[in-house]
């Protein structure tokens, strides 16, 4: 055989990866549907939702602060968004800072919505990775039987595309809305908010994939036109 047309994975190797793919799917969809789930048997527990501490925001220390008798207080520095950590009885020209982003709020008597929305954003990962994994195992499997340009995998990639945009904007959005849900209850608006921060490298992949989906598409077209030579 020529080098050249020697095939980078053989036919078994692909058969299997495709089995590999289906299965990973699966039980990425089932995980992430039962954690969902579970989510909602926790209603009238303690949720925990992702958010940011606003600038100029005050809290209290639970408990006594570090050398003292009395509970302390700390702020969130309104330039730098960090909270400021001096050390008692100590020159205070040294410090310790804290991000007063990406923090985690507790709050005791959830509902039902709250507990959903808070792990929505897995469930909805975890389908569309099924969904993604069943339209690959087709694609490898048309490639491990010869017919990479098999008419429908142009439009099994596209669908791919679709899904990897669904899974990287609801991951962030869904768990927003519970935080919003759970701020807007305990009466925290003043002191956290929610902000949405959608992940670049998922989203970055979505038109690569189209691009791919639209290079089968004239690959399938060239594949017909060549037939009709014959």
């Amino acid at each position: 055989m020529n080098p050249a047309s020697r095939p980078f994975a053989s036919p078994a190797f692909t058969r299997a990866l495709a089995s590999a793919v289906l299965t990973v799917g699966v039980i990425g969809a089932f995980a992430g549907v039962t954690y969902a789930v579970n989510g909602a048997t926790q209603a009238r527990g303690q949720v925990v939702v992702a958010a940011e501490a606003r600038p100029g925001a005050r809290f209290a220390v639970a408990g006594p602060a570090v050398g003292t008798a009395t509970p302390g207080e700390v702020t969130v520095d309104p330039e730098d968004n960090v909270i400021r950590l001096n050390a008692p009885g100590k020159d205070q020209a040294s410090w310790l800072e804290i991000s007063a982003g990406n923090v985690q709020l507790r709050a005791a008597d959830s509902t039902v919505a709250e507990q959903v929305l808070a792990r929505g954003g897995f469930a909805v990962l975890g389908l569309c990775l099924g969904a993604g994994a069943v339209l690959l195992r087709r694609l490898l499997v048309s490639i491990a039987d010869g017919d990479p340009f098999e008419r429908r995998n142009a439009g099994r990639i596209a669908l791919v595309a679709g899904l990897v945009a669904v899974a990287a904007v609801a991951s962030e959005l869904l768990p927003i809305l519970a935080t919003d849900l759970v701020v807007n209850r305990i009466g925290w608006s003043g002191l956290v908010h929610s902000q949405l921060d959608l992940p670049l490298a998922p989203l970055a992949a979505v038109p690569i994939l189209l691009v791919l989906a639209q290079a089968f598409r004239r690959g399938t077209e060239l594949a017909a036109d060549t037939e009709g030579l014959v």
